[in-house]
């Protein structure tokens, strides 16, 4: 594989440039139109690599039929996109087929919660292991669950925001300094 010299797969690269020209698109288009929501400025498509969405805070998840579930946390949307997998009934069927076959390192990821830290429960029984930093908690959900029952991600956005940041320990003025020293 290709490599750039950000270390990233130019795959990743090339995948991350496409996303952000859509996005630019998009916030032109609703600024031509009048139509500026801050809610569509900081959504991000569920199918992007989950290193995008590392250090954001969800609000929300938008689903491809316009509904929108509330997710201040991402077990809250993480349970959102699973609850919307199960509720057709032959994705629960293919959920309940590979439960107790989804493992980790050191425990089950899909199965009953018995083994797990930190379950969100999917339906009766049923339970996903939550205990990962961000980007791995989307990987499993994506690559380890989602995709091997065939349900489809494309279409639904997480509405994010990124922490507030802190200017403790850097200069109030905003400017650059060197060596202590305002420029």
């Amino acid at each position: 594989m290709e490599r750039a010299n950000s270390e990233l797969p130019v795959e990743l690269i090339e995948e991350l440039r496409a996303q952000l020209h859509e996005t630019v698109d998009r916030r032109i288009d609703a600024l031509l139109s009048g139509q500026t929501t801050q809610t569509e400025r900081r959504s991000l498509p569920l199918d992007i690599h989950p290193s995008v969405f590392k250090g954001k805070r969800p609000l929300s998840v938008s689903f491809p039929d316009g509904r929108t579930v509330e997710a201040t946390t991402w077990k809250k949307a993480v349970s959102a996109i699973l609850a919307d997998c199960n509720s057709d009934p032959a994705m629960h069927d293919r959920l309940m087929s590979i439960s107790g076959k989804v493992f980790g390192r050191d425990r089950v990821l899909l199965g009953d919660r018995n083994g797990m830290d930190s379950p969100v429960k999917i339906d009766e029984g049923l339970y996903m292991e939550t205990k990962f930093d961000t980007e791995s908690l989307l990987y499993v959900l994506k690559e380890r669950i989602l995709k091997p029952v065939g349900y489809n991600c494309e279409g639904i956005r997480i509405q994010c925001r990124d922490p507030e940041q802190t200017m403790s320990g850097q200069q109030q003025s905003g400017g650059p300094t060197m060596m202590g020293q305002s420029m």
